[in-house]
This record gives C-alpha cells, sequence and structure tokens, in this order.
C-alpha cells in the first residue's frame, strides 16, 4: 500500500485527516495490522513503498474482479470483500487475495479508517483469504467514503465456470431469496426508522442478513453437480441478475416470481417503501444454471441453504412468470437501494 507524506499537524486522540494518502505511521497501526489470513501463495505483501501484491499459483487460472462499495458505510469493509469474492466464487474460482482502496471524504478520522479496516480484515478472514495490498487516501469532493476492491481467485481449466456456458433446458436455481444485501443496508444505515417500521426482533434480523452475505458455501456445495454457469445478485436484484445471464449466454428465460423467497423484513420494507423487491440489491443470493436444478435445489435445502428452483433456460425472451401473468423482463435500470436511501433521507 502507498504511503504519503508526514502531515506538519499533530494528532492527540481521535483526529481528522488530511487530504492525501495515509501517513506512514498510520498505515503501520491503523491498517496494516487487518490483512486477513497469510496465503502460501502469496509472494509479495503489503508493505510501505509496495504498490502491487503477487500470487504464486502453480499453473492455475487466475480470476480477478473489481468491485465498489458506495451504498453501504456501517459495515462497508466487511461488505466489500464478501462482495467481490462472490464474483470470483461465481466463476467456479477459490478466493485467494483482496486488494482494497479506500477513498475517505474530507473530515473523516484516521479512526473510521480503522474500523473500515477492521470490518474487512473480518470479512478476509470469514473466506480465509488475504489482503495483500491497496490503497488508503483522503480524496477531496467526496461525500461518503467509497471502497474499491479487486479479488484473485484461482481455479482449474477444467472447473473454470463462464457466463455464456448457458444452454437450453438448463434450470435456473436461486440461494436465499431477493433483496438480502438490500435489507440488512437499510436496517443498519437508517435504524431508527426500520425499527420502526418492523420492530425490534423483526429489525434485528434484518440486520443481521449482513451475515449471509457470502456464497462462498452454496458455491463449494454446488460443484458436486454439472454447472453450466454461475452469477451472483448485486446491483439490479434478482430480475437484473437474470436479465444479465440470458444476455450472456444469448438464451431466453423464464422466471417464475412464486418461487423467489422473500424475508419477511424484505417484504415489509419494499411493500412500505413501494419498492420492487426483485430489484433490490441481493448480494448473498446465487444463481445457478444447471441441467440437474431440481437436484440441486433440494440439495442446498439439506445443507441449510434455501434454495429454490426459478425458472428454466429456452429459446426466445426473457419473461417473467407472475401468477397467470406473463410478460417480458425490462432489462437492469438501475437498483431499488438508491430509491428507498432517497425516500429515507427526504
Amino acid at each position: 500500500m502507498k504511503s504519503g507524506p508526514t502531515w506538519p499537524k499533530k494528532w492527540k486522540g481521535m483526529h481528522e485527516m488530511g487530504v492525501g494518502k495515509l501517513e506512514v505511521e498510520d498505515l503501520k497501526r491503523r491498517i496494516f495490522p487487518y490483512t486477513g489470513v497469510k496465503r502460501k501463495e502469496t509472494v509479495l505483501r503489503a508493505m510501505i513503498g509496495e504498490d502491487c501484491g503477487a500470487l504464486d499459483l502453480d499453473g492455475d487460472i487466475t480470476v480477478l474482479s473489481t468491485d465498489p462499495i458506495t451504498g453501504a458505510d456501517e459495515e462497508g469493509g466487511y461488505l466489500s470483500v464478501l462482495v467481490s469474492c462472490n464474483d470470483v466464487l461465481s466463476n467456479g474460482a477459490e478466493p485467494v487475495g483482496i486488494l482494497l482502496t479506500l477513498l475517505l471524504r474530507e473530515g473523516e478520522t484516521v479512526e473510521k479508517a480503522e474500523k473500515i479496516m477492521a470490518a474487512a480484515h473480518r470479512g478476509a478472514k470469514e473466506l480465509q483469504v488475504e489482503i495483500i495490498g491497496g490503497h488508503t487516501e483522503i480524496t477531496p469532493g467526496l461525500n461518503q467514503n467509497i471502497l474499491s476492491v479487486t479479488a484473485i481467485g484461482r481455479v482449474s481449466k477444467e472447473e473454470l465456470l463462464r457466463a455464456d456456458g448457458i444452454e437450453a433446458g438448463d434450470g435456473l436455481v436461486l440461494t436465499k431469496g431477493a433483496g438480502i444485501e438490500g435489507t440488512a443496508i437499510l436496517c443498519s444505515d437508517y435504524p431508527e426508522e426500520m425499527r420502526r417500521l418492523l420492530g425490534d426482533e423483526e429489525w434485528q434480523r434484518g440486520k443481521d442478513l449482513l451475515k449471509e452475505i457470502s456464497v462462498y458455501k452454496e458455491a463449494k456445495l454446488a460443484k458436486s453437480f454439472k454447472l453450466h454457469a454461475m452469477h451472483d445478485v448485486t446491483e439490479g436484484g434478482v430480475f437484473g441478475a437474470c436479465y444479465e445471464m440470458a444476455s450472456a449466454s444469448e438464451m431466453g428465460l423464464t422466471v417464475e416470481t412464486e418461487k423467489i423467497g422473500l424475508r419477511p423484513s424484505t417484504r415489509k420494507i419494499c411493500e412500505s417503501l413501494a419498492l420492487d423487491p426483485y430489484r433490490l440489491i441481493s448480494s448473498g443470493s446465487l444463481l445457478i444454471a444447471t441441467p440437474q436444478a431440481d437436484e440441486l435445489a433440494l440439495y442446498l435445502n439439506e445443507n441449510q441453504i434455501p434454495a429454490a428452483r426459478i425458472g428454466t433456460f429456452h429459446a426466445g425472451e426473457v419473461m417473467v412468470q407472475d401468477k397467470l401473468d406473463l410478460r417480458p423482463m425490462k432489462p437492469p435500470q438501475g437498483d431499488e437501494l438508491w430509491r428507498a436511501k432517497g425516500l429515507l433521507q427526504g
């Protein structure tokens, strides 16, 4: 990770950081202690003066994915690691390393930077990955902190999954239901409003959905079956991810909304704010295209992963089956999380 100049101002206790990179001592004390689990594949680790991390993967395929986290604050560091690793897991790969860029708004404290990194460290430890490098600075003009995470994974050539591998007749399995991440973010970032709406018990359950953001377990379990593609559900929700899978494979798809699970907290939030739960960000949900969809869904449920077959791929258009109504699915058009935040902030 890059270091910055020593600023003339001396701080005691809680202090704001100057614009630009963090001081060397702040990096050493507040950032570098939180780098997950040290991996044998890592040959170049985070250190002062070093901008890159390097991995020796013994000839396997290296899978990399990068994602920003801009819609979450309280648990942003934790979410950023799990969400980015979900991407490489969806390609059949094992997450190994993380590169994390932390852009902090002016006036932010170094203690907040440490809190974000500690949360990222917790996520990295859960998935047994190492934060091998990145960049940390105060950035002028931001009205919120931004994290950008690159996840690096490894997979054999035989087990690499591609988005265009779907075939006609494949079933589509969804794990955990819709709106998981959006519900968790809203319950974490707007506790007073959500507690009034949901009640203490249901609010806590909604907030606890953060614990389900990783798709690590279901991605590993699914490898026992014949898989053609997997896709984690992020911005745009379940419908957005379904549309993307169909587009990538140039296939049609019919999705049955009655098969898509909704948690009580998600349903109540969406009904209250007039949100579409199927277009609410849902990291933690995994879509799996397989000719063994029914068997896979049963196997996942037997292993405590809620799952259901929600659709079938075919030639033609992408369609939504809602009870007796069959209609074309609209392309992804943003995410309901932003509309919810606007309503709650207004």
